[in-house]
This record gives C-alpha cells, sequence and structure tokens, in this order.
C-alpha cells in the first residue's frame, strides 16, 4: 500500500495515542490497539524480535496482523510496516503474518531475527477462483458472460430447508419468491424477469450436469450453485435455458483421514403477521351497520344484547376464535446432517445423510425427508479416473383430507357466531355442516410418499497433456404415491342431530406415477496456451435424454364401517384412469473459448437440439451465442491505474436460447380423451372426442438477448462491484387465437407473440479485517421491466387482469376509485355502474368514468398496476 502525508502523519498519531491505525485502503478511523501491542511496544528495549511487513511492490503494509499461533499474543504493524514481538517467544514457534486482500503467510519465530523482512502476495481467490459453467469451468477473470456463484458457506449459513430459499437476496437479477409457508414448500425462481406468456417461466436446474430438483437435496451436500443469466453463458444448454440455467455441484471427498462432520438445528416458524379476528358482539354490531348502510333491516338487532348479558354458552350462543382453535402459534422445524468424507490417492469417498422435519400450523399436517448422497471419486490410472454418484431421496407428507389452504382460508373468514365444538364435546354444525375445526381433526387424511433415486456413473481420461475425454451415464427413477381418505362427522344443535358431513359419506382417492429419466452424454475437450500468449480451449459434445412417464389414478366411496378405509371395503362404484407418455431428445453442443495475453477474450458457443416434442421439419433447432470481453487492467497504459484497480474487464454478448417446455409431450398432435358418449337411435354408447384443435408447425418459443457488463475491483482486492445491462426478447410465444363457433372445438396453439423485458443487475462486494475479525458486506440491486410487443392482433381481459400489448404481462385490470360519494345529490348527478343508483349509498366508493359514457360498465377498466417485481435489493452481512 502507498504512503501518503497524510496516513503518515495519521498513523504517527493514532501509534502515539495507543491506538492503531484501521485497516481501510484510506482509513479515516482509529480502532484501540491490543493491549499486547502496548505491552512489546513499551517493553521494546533490549532483547525484541522484529521484522517488516512488505506488499508485492516493496512497500511497507501498515496494520497487519502478527500473531504468534497457539497464544494470545496477535500485534499490528507500524505505519513503516514494521512489528515487534516478545524476546521470550521459542525459536520454532510459528507466527502467521497476514492482511486483507493477501495470502497469508506462516514462518518461525526463528526466522524473524535481525529485523526480517516478509513479503505478502495479493490473493487472486476472486479473480482466480473456478466458476461452475455448462460442461465444465473456468476461471472467473476469463468470463465472458453473465454468471454468479454462490459456495456452501453462504448457503448452509442460513438455516432453510429447500435450497431456493437459501438462495433469496444472495444473487442480482434472480428473483426468488415463497409464496407458501406449508411444511415442504419450496419456492419459485424467475431469473431476470418472466419469459413466457403460456409457457414454462422457471429455469433449467442441473445436479452435477443432469436435471433434478435442487429442492429434495440437503443443503449440507451442496458445494457451489452457479446461475447462468445471459445467453453467453446458457446457450451450450439450447432448447432449454431461455429462463435461465442454476447448475448445482455437490461435495466430493478429498485425500485425507475420515473426517465426520454434523450440521443440526431446531427452531420454531412462526406466522410474521396474522389479521386479529373480531369477536361474536363486534362482528354482529359490523354487520347490523353493514345493513343499515344499504337500506336494509339488521340481521342481528337483540341478539347484540343478549349476548352482552348472557356471553356464550356453545349451546345456542357461540362465539368462536377460529383461528386460535385451529392454527398453532409455532411449529417445529428442524434439520440434521451428518458427512463422512477421505480418502486415500486413489479414492475419494463423500458421504451424507440427513432428516428433515417441518409441522404444519393446522392439525394433521407435517412434511419429512430423508436423503443419502454418495459420491466416489477413484483414479484407475495415470490417465484414467472414474466417478460414482448416488442419491436417494423420500420425503412424505400429511395434510387433512380437506387441504391445509382451504382450512386456513375457512379459519380466518368464518364468522364468530358459528359453532366449532359444543359444549357437550359434540361436533357444532358449522356453516350448514362444514365445520375446519372437525375437517381438520377428524375429516380424514392425505398423503403423499415420494421416492427418488439417482445414479451417474462418469470416465475421465486425460491420454495427452490438454485433451480430456469424458463419457457418463445418468439414470433416474421418481415415484409418487398419494391416498386420500375422506371422513365424516356428525354435527349437532342444542344436543340435537342436525347431519352428517359430507353427505355423500366417506371417500378414497389414489394415484401413482412414475418418471424414468435416462442420459447419455460423450465430450472431449482439449486447451493449450501457444508462445506464452495464446490460450485456446475447445469443447465439443454429443448428448442423449429420455423421459418415460407412466401413472394411474382410482377413487370410490361408500365406506360403511369406521376404521376401514381400502377400496375392497368401498360399496359405491368408482372411477379409474391413468396415462403414459415418453420424450425424447439428441443433442449437439460445443464451445470456443479464445484469450490473447490475458487481454482479449472472445467465447463462441452453440447447441443443436433435436425433440420427439415436434414434428419433422420442425424438430431440430440451432441455438448460438458469441461473447468478448476486455480486461482493460491488463493493458500497459493502466500500469499507474493499477494501484487502484486490481482489475477492470467490459464483457459483451448475444445468443439465442430456446424454451421446449411448452405444453405437454405432445403439443403437436390433436389428442383424444374420454366423455365423448352420445346417443345413436335407441341406444346410449361411450365415446371418446377431442376438445382442442391441432397445429402441426408449432415449434419451441425462443429468446434473443443482449448482455453489457463490466466488472471491477479495487482497494487492495477489498471491493468488487459487478455491473450488467441486458435486453431480453422472447420471439414466437406461444398462444390461442379464438375459433368460430361452428368449429366446435378449441383454437390451436401457434407460435404467434413476443414479449421483452430490459433490466439492470449491480453487485457490490466490500470485505476487510479488524483486529482478528474478518467482515463483509454485499449488496444487490436489480432492476427489470417487462413489456409485451406483439399478440398478433389479439388481446386477452380477464376478471383482475389483462395481456395486451404495450403492457406489462397480467397487467392488473379494473376500475379506478375516484374517493367516496359524499351525499345524495352527488349520486344523481355521477356516473354509476350500469346506471343503476337506487342501491348507491353514500359512503359508497366513487369510479372514474374513463370513457365519458355516463355510466361506469366494462369500457371504464383501465391498467391499473403491474403485478411483476420490479426492484430487487438485499444486503448480507458477515463476520467471523
Amino acid at each position: 500500500m502507498k504512503k501518503t502525508d497524510l496516513s503518515n502523519s495519521l498513523a504517527k498519531l493514532c501509534l502515539a495515542m495507543g491506538l492503531m491505525l484501521g485497516p481501510g485502503a484510506w482509513a479515516a478511523y482509529a480502532l484501540p490497539a491490543p493491549a499486547e501491542a502496548q505491552q512489546v511496544r513499551n517493553d521494546a528495549g533490549a532483547s525484541t524480535l522484529s521484522g517488516t511487513v512488505l506488499d508485492e511492490n516493496g512497500e511497507p503494509i501498515i496494520s497487519a496482523s502478527v500473531k504468534v499461533i497457539g497464544t494470545n499474543i496477535s500485534v499490528p504493524t507500524d505505519i513503516d510496516g514494521k512489528f515487534t514481538l516478545p524476546s521470550s517467544l521459542k525459536p520454532d514457534q510459528k507466527v502467521e503474518i497476514s492482511y486483507v486482500g493477501y495470502l497469508p503467510v506462516t514462518t518461525t519465530v526463528g526466522s524473524l531475527r535481525n529485523n526480517a523482512a516478509v513479503r505478502l502476495s495479493p490473493t487472486a481467490e476472486n479473480l482466480d477462483e473456478l466458476i461452475v459453467v455448462g460442461y465444465g469451468t473456468q476461471k472467473k477473470v476469463n468470463l465472458t458472460g453473465a454468471v454468479q456463484q454462490v459456495n456452501a458457506k453462504e448457503l448452509t449459513a442460513r438455516s432453510v430447508n429447500s435450497a431456493s430459499v437459501a438462495l433469496q437476496g444472495l444473487m442480482g437479477g434472480v428473483n426468488v419468491t415463497q409464496s407458501s409457508g406449508a411444511p415442504g414448500s419450496v419456492a419459485s425462481i424467475q431469473i431476470r424477469g418472466v419469459g413466457s406468456l403460456n409457457s414454462s417461466t422457471g429455469p433449467l436446474v442441473l445436479i452435477d450436469g443432469v436435471e433434478g430438483d435442487m429442492n429434495s437435496m440437503d443443503i449440507n451436500t451442496i458445494e457451489s450453485i452457479s446461475v447462468l443469466k445471459d445467453a453467453a453463458s446458457a446457450a451450450i444448454y439450447g432448447s432449454k435455458s431461455s429462463n435461465g440455467v442454476i447448475l448445482v455441484t455437490t461435495k466430493r471427498g478429498t485425500e485425507s483421514r475420515a473426517q465426520v462432520s454434523y450440521n443440526g438445528w431446531v427452531g420454531l416458524r412462526t406466522p410474521t403477521e396474522m389479521p386479529r379476528p373480531a369477536n361474536a358482539i363486534e362482528f354482529m354490531t359490523l354487520m347490523d351497520h353493514a345493513m343499515k348502510n344499504v337500506g336494509n333491516e339488521p340481521i342481528y338487532g337483540d341478539m347484540i344484547d343478549t349476548y352482552r348479558e348472557l356471553g356464550a354458552d356453545n349451546v345456542y350462543r357461540y362465539d368462536t376464535n377460529w383461528r386460535d382453535l385451529i392454527m398453532k402459534d409455532n411449529m417445529l422445524t428442524t434439520n440434521h446432517s451428518i458427512s463422512i468424507t477421505g480418502g486415500s490417492k486413489s479414492i475419494h469417498q463423500y458421504i451424507n445423510g440427513s432428516y428433515n422435519y417441518e409441522d404444519g400450523i393446522v392439525p394433521n399436517n407435517n412434511f419429512n425427508r430423508f436423503t443419502i448422497r454418495s459420491n466416489t471419486d477413484a483414479t484407475l490410472t495415470s490417465w484414467l479416473r472414474a466417478s460414482v454418484n448416488l442419491g436417494v431421496r423420500r420425503y412424505n407428507g400429511e395434510q387433512p383430507a380437506n387441504g391445509a389452504t382451504s382450512i386456513i382460508g375457512y379459519a380466518l373468514t368464518f364468522s364468530p357466531v358459528l359453532g366449532a365444538r359444543n359444549a357437550d364435546g359434540t361436533w357444532a354444525d358449522g356453516q350448514q355442516g362444514i365445520n375446519p375445526l372437525a375437517m381438520a381433526e377428524v375429516g380424514g387424511t392425505s398423503h403423499s410418499d415420494n421416492n427418488d433415486t439417482d445414479i451417474k456413473g462418469t470416465l475421465i481420461a486425460t491420454p495427452i497433456d490438454g485433451l480430456e475425454l469424458q463419457a457418463s451415464y445418468y439414470t433416474r427413477r421418481y415415484e409418487s404415491k398419494s391416498d386420500v381418505f375422506t371422513d365424516t362427522y356428525d354435527t349437532y344443535t342444542a344436543g340435537n342431530f342436525v347431519m352428517t358431513y359430507p353427505a355423500s359419506g366417506r371417500s378414497r382417492s389414489e394415484s401413482w406415477s412414475r418418471t424414468i429419466y435416462n442420459q447419455f452424454n460423450v465430450q472431449a475437450s482439449y486447451e493449450k496456451t501457444f508462445n506464452e500468449k495464446h490460450y485456446f480451449k475447445v469443447l465439443a459434445g454429443f448428448q442423449t435424454e429420455e423421459t418415460k412417464d407412466k401413472g394411474f389414478n382410482a377413487s370410490a366411496g361408500g365406506f360403511s364401517y369406521d376404521g376401514y378405509t381400502q377400496f375392497m371395503n368401498s360399496s359405491r362404484n368408482g372411477s379409474i384412469g391413468g396415462y403414459w407418455q415418453e420424450l425424447a431428445m439428441v443433442s449437439y453442443y460445443g464451445r470456443l473459448n479464445y484469450i490473447y495475453d490475458s487481454k482479449y477474450m472472445i467465447e463462441l458457443t452453440g447447441r443443436y437440439d433435436g425433440s420427439s416434442r415436434f414434428v419433422k421439419g420442425n424438430r431440430w433447432g440451432f441455438f448460438p451465442s458469441v461473447s468478448a470481453a476486455w480486461r482493460i487492467s491488463q493493458e500497459n497504459f493502466f500500469e499507474s491505474a493499477r494501484e487502484y484497480f486490481s482489475n477492470l474487464k467490459l464483457r459483451a454478448s448475444y445468443g439465442t436460447l430456446g424454451n421446449q417446455n411448452i405444453g405437454g409431450y405432445y403439443p403437436y398432435a390433436l389428442t383424444l380423451s374420454p366423455g365423448g358418449n352420445y346417443w345413436a337411435g335407441e341406444k346410449y354408447h361411450t365415446g371418446i372426442i377431442a376438445y382442442q384443435l391441432a397445429n402441426r408447425d408449432i415449434s419451441w418459443e425462443k429468446s434473443h438477448q443482449i448482455n453489457v457488463g463490466l466488472d471491477f475491483t479495487t482497494l487492495n482486492q477489498r471491493l468488487d462491484v459487478t455491473f450488467d445491462y441486458y435486453v431480453r426478447n422472447i420471439k414466437s410465444m406461444l398462444q390461442t387465437f379464438p375459433a368460430p363457433y361452428y368449429v366446435g372445438l378449441g383454437a390451436p396453439w401457434q407460435n404467434a407473440g413476443d414479449m421483452r423485458n430490459n433490466g439492470w443487475d449491480l453487485s457490490i462486494t466490500y470485505r476487510d479485517r479488524i483486529g482478528n475479525v474478518n467482515f463483509s458486506a454485499t449488496a444487490i440491486l436489480s432492476d427489470v421491466k417487462n413489456k409485451v410487443t406483439d399478440l398478433y392482433g389479439n388481446k386477452y381481459i380477464y376478471a383482475d387482469h389483462t395481456i395486451q400489448v404495450g403492457h406489462p404481462i397480467n397487467s392488473w385490470y379494473g376500475y379506478v376509485a375516484d374517493g367516496y360519494f359524499q351525499s345524495k345529490e352527488e349520486i344523481d348527478n355521477y356516473p354509476v355502474y350500469n346506471g343503476d343508483r337506487k342501491n348507491i349509498r353514500p359512503g359508497f366508493i366513487r369510479f372514474k368514468d374513463i370513457d365519458d359514457s355516463k355510466s361506469i360498465d366494462d369500457n371504464d377498466k383501465t391498467f391499473i398496476g403491474d403485478p411483476q417485481q420490479r426492484y430487487l435489493f438485499s444486503l448480507n452481512l458477515n463476520a467471523q
């Protein structure tokens, strides 16, 4: 670090006052010097050990930490980079010298005699950090696309149960939304805005190179998560990458003795905000006021006084707090994870087992998950390696048969004058038999049982220097079973039987589904540097995918006896159904990287996909990208500024991505369904029928993306800043045009819609050290704007939202409030809904007559809001 007159004077003043200069690049604050440091300074007389700490340019480093390992002795360097240690230390004692932004140096006391100079080297951990990208890794400094990565430490610091939730707030442009707090619920992820009108908008998730569900994993098994945001980084995944790509890399064993680690926590979840329910008197009073306001007779009248005088007796009068009866204030959640890692020179092993449990907010509602992961790496010869990844997951859920969500809805909206439980312990009638407390406790349960197993084997050969050949095979089998048994309960009022609910009696339904996914991959890569300035790397690969789905379902009723819940005991005919479908893909992909003199970088990527989702002629698609970067900080003319900016890089990219998840496995085909029963003569026949026209010409949606980025590192590598601006044009989106009534079928899908997302991502990270405490702060801010640009003349208007050209997708659509009616005269002279004034009273909402028709109707609806989250921001603080 270069010294200035100001910093010299400030440092000397601080030291004279028994203070040490703060470790900022241009420190403007001071910290109390450690007691040991002051003691050493006071006693630094005859016999001391001393040294000087220098940076890579030979300049003294102020406030570097000099710590004697195994003791409490720790001193900072002074304004000249010098330090002293007690002479009583033994020569073989170890000393660690460290400073933020530099690699620490460990030496011995004996080597520090005679004022030894210790030179620290700048750490390149940020720039040389390996980032996981498509089918490989790259150094962060060499990236030309918009890629961001978080490591295991950042993920496990959050006590959450799913990896998607753990990503919340860690990356710019990555919108993580958790819409439910139900046990086992996960978050939805959008990368740089919504990416389709009717198709999938979620990113492609790959776990160790193959598609999977990162929420079914134990977070403790994850080594890193990379997010590929732009076309340059995601194009290598072609027709599946339009909405971005998330790459999850799991942990692997190392050459070491067997090490066992445990990570676990137990916690309580509680609702952050709940509405306070009105009691019976409040409710009846407000209802009567409401009736009076619209000119009607009160509903409850004298009953309010009866309640005030006698209160509730749970026989004739109820004052039910449905929320407190049904919903818990605290729910247990816990996670336990045990890992074993280690290995010899030839075999490395990583094994993890975990258990996760979450309790729900209503009775009979919970979720649990068991997982096992085993990653084995073996060195077979000097040029041949093999690995086997095994994952086993089982997760089960339970909730009331009527659904936890609907019961919560009842608990928050039911009137308090409705009864839940009678004074004699029987079930009250609730609302015409609907008693959410009875539903939750005795109304039956719904169980889900999911089993997920996968295995991947990989061979990697490196026959010559720079050449890597790789082949892998992966198979996954996922089975899901669910069963719902709806039980009945009897309701009573004032001791009299009212009804058995539900009136249809006990019923049972079961479903089973199985998905088998197979993937085969071969690829080759070669990298070499010529004349120390020309770096080349080429990658080429071939991949096949096969997905097989199968399932069935059945239901029946008429279960007359308690405890007999299997189909064989039903007395009423039910229904049965099933399905079977297959999907296949073949892909060729490649990437070329060239770097000249660590300054100029270019990357070309392409993927050629063929999918069974489309007919011959539309089956193949090519998805290319090009990106480039310029490391300005490596230029000769930048040498004088390199003291302040250790890295300054400009990036730009353009590419085309695809969206293949566009409505089933056979979106081009005319499908037939049961239910087409008909009369022919005097006989009734069963048949099948088509409901929607087909279009053999459809193909995948495409996304054309431009990205411009800036990266720089300054303040002795304390401050990292990354900024990206992007434009994302989604083309050929699927939509349906209205079909004439005489066609008799629904309209077919067509590639006929365009949309645009544009915005920017900003990430700022500052890291430093105060004494022995390392700390960091990361601020993230991003903006995305969405606009539908072409619907081929169509527009879609729904009850409360619309999709129209020139506006964000699914914009809120409705009437514009214009205050409240103040008098009957105002009502008579102002437009009202459909011109009907007889039911309008002062205090009612007044709406704007937008089309000036003197009446409020559907033509007065307009755009009243954007449902898409535009600005995302977060601040993450860490200290250790």
